[in-house]
């Protein structure tokens, strides 16, 4: 057999090997970002996506260091392709907190603060859209959804009860302790659509936020 008869298999075979070796370098690409940012994007999933990620995780890990190599190979193409939708989502509501923080940074435009603020805010904006990644705190972003409850708490009219959201606090929490029942949590988080980080998520609050509490919720 000559040389070009032997070549010749090889050179027909050799795309299918490279789209093999791209697509293992994507896997192993996939499963390092996720295992270096998941603490960036668990604020922005629910806790079952988030608690499914990491039992995914887990388990990858495992059959990995017990080579269990076709059980690592079927989690990790199901973990991958998860991750990317959550991914995906997450960077949907991430984006669409800098725009409402920008809108409240236009309530704020008479605060001493507003201009580095807008400075930070724009950095920031800058570096997720450069690089895709949701950074694992936000500070500028908690403090201008702080800085906008206390404008929004002072300007309602006197006698306004508000509350500083705690570590452990959720609405329902809220709701028993400064309503008196867990049912008004609805009442609570309509009254403050508006100053969360995420309006359509009431799941989603963060310590140091101040809740207005509405009167028909007392």
């Amino acid at each position: 057999m000559n040389r070009r008869a032997l070549v010749f298999p090889f050179i027909i075979l050799l795309p299918a090997l490279c789209a093999r070796a791209q697509c293992e370098a994507q896997s192993a690409v996939v499963r390092q970002f996720l295992s270096a940012n998941i603490s960036g994007y668990a604020q922005y999933s629910s806790a079952g996506e988030f608690s499914e990620l990491r039992l995914m995780q887990d388990a990858l890990l495992y059959c990995e260091q017990n080579g269990e190599e076709a059980i690592s190979k079927e989690i990790a193409a199901q973990y991958e392709e998860k991750c990317l939708a959550v991914k995906e989502q997450a960077d949907a509501r991430f984006s669409a907190r800098i725009a409402d923080a920008r809108r409240k940074l236009g309530v704020l435009k008479t605060s001493t603060e507003a201009e580095r603020l807008d400075v930070e805010l724009s950095r920031l904006e800058r570096t997720f859209l450069s690089m895709r990644i949701i950074p694992p705190d936000s500070k500028v972003l908690r403090d201008i959804e702080r800085q906008y409850s206390s404008a929004v708490a002072r300007s309602n009219s006197g006698g306004t009860k508000t509350y500083t959201v705690q570590d452990g606090d959720c609405l329902v929490s809220i709701a028993e302790a400064q309503c008196g029942t867990y049912r008004k949590w609805r009442a609570l988080y309509e009254a403050n659509r508006n100053a969360l980080p995420v309006p359509d998520n009431p799941a989603l609050i963060y310590p140091g936020l101040v809740l207005v509490i509405p009167q028909q919720a007392d």
